[in-house]
């Protein structure tokens, strides 16, 4: 508010796009409608306030990923401030560096991780609104390139998830990483994901199965005391050695895991497994542990620490 009339100021918030030496300024108003406090419940409610997202709006961008022919940029909008009634995911076309509108669509409040499959066939996005991790369809010849729902909509609003592409989790479901898929002797391991929730700690191992849109099922789940932030996979050339890092909400640590079972089995025969804990050791103490990152050989890990700012 103002000094000395205690109106509202109008200035404006500016939100760039660099590239290169060019600059794209696009202009909004903040609205942040909630306090602190209110988010956090507010990120655990299916039925969010606000009027409908926009086709073509980047907005509290949270997370990306560019499909493998390298010519398209999925991007998942937060909604951070609760302006809109849900999130978006949308595409940017990379030969021109704009927004392909035509194929946006609308999921729950919070959107989070964005990672999309290896074939470029399905992106997977968490939202935390509802608890679920979106499946949407991707068909870069359809007209619209991104689908998760048979139902039209109607004028002027966007096409919503459908419940048949959405896997329920737990709270707040955050980071998702996709398993690389491996050849065993008789046949090839089912799609498996690995979602991590922020406040309740849980990690959920989910696998592909038969059943149309609802492919995929819980496997395997494991509880941490110190809520769970980002998941990645130590690269290894055996699958069977393969090893999960967790980053820990709450604490400077990671926790490893592995998956274990017999791979071309159904999903009962799989249990995620704690191995171990890695403790940051920060002079200055800490805590939030969020990204993760292995050199190509999978001899080092790099990881983020929110507080302290730290590497």
């Amino acid at each position: 508010r103002g000094r000395a009339s205690g109106k509202r100021s109008k200035k404006k918030m500016k939100n760039r796009i660099h590239h290169g030496d060019t600059e794209t300024t696009r202009f909004f108003s903040p609205c942040l409608r909630a306090s602190v406090v209110n988010l956090l419940f507010l990120a655990c409610a299916s039925n969010v306030p606000g009027i409908e997202p926009k086709d073509g709006e980047i907005r509290f961008p949270v997370g990306i990923a560019v499909h493998p022919a390298g010519r398209h940029l999925f991007v998942a909008s937060s909604n951070f401030d609760l302006l809109y009634n849900g999130s978006t995911v949308g595409v940017v076309d990379l030969t021109t560096n704009t927004y392909a509108t035509g194929h946006t669509i609308k999921i729950g409040s919070f959107a989070a991780d964005l990672v999309i499959n290896a074939a470029g066939t399905t992106l997977f996005v968490p939202d935390r609104a509802t608890g679920h991790v979106n499946v949407i369809d991707v068909d870069l010849t359809a007209t619209r390139f991104l689908s998760c729902s048979a139902t039209t909509p109607a004028s002027g609003l966007l096409p919503t998830c459908a419940t048949s592409h959405a896997i329920s989790v737990s709270q707040d479901p955050f980071s998702v990483v996709v398993l690389p898929q491996e050849s065993f002797d008789g046949g090839t391991a089912p799609e498996r994901l690995v979602v991590s929730h922020l406040r309740n700690g849980e990690v959920y191992v989910l696998e592909a199965s038969d059943g149309g849109a609802a492919r995929y099922s819980v496997a395997a789940t494991q509880d941490l005391p110190d809520g769970t932030n980002s998941v990645a996979v130590r690269p290894d050339s055996d699958p069977a050695r393969r090893t999960l890092y967790v980053s820990h909400r709450f604490s400077n640590s990671v926790s490893t895991f592995r998956l274990i079972g017999d791979f071309l089995s159904p999903p009962a025969s799989t249990r995620l497994v704690q191995t171990g804990s890695v403790s940051i050791r920060n002079p200055a103490g800490g805590l939030d542990t969020r990204g993760i990152a292995f050199n190509p050989a999978g001899t080092r890990a790099f990881v983020a620490d929110r507080s302290p700012s730290s590497i």
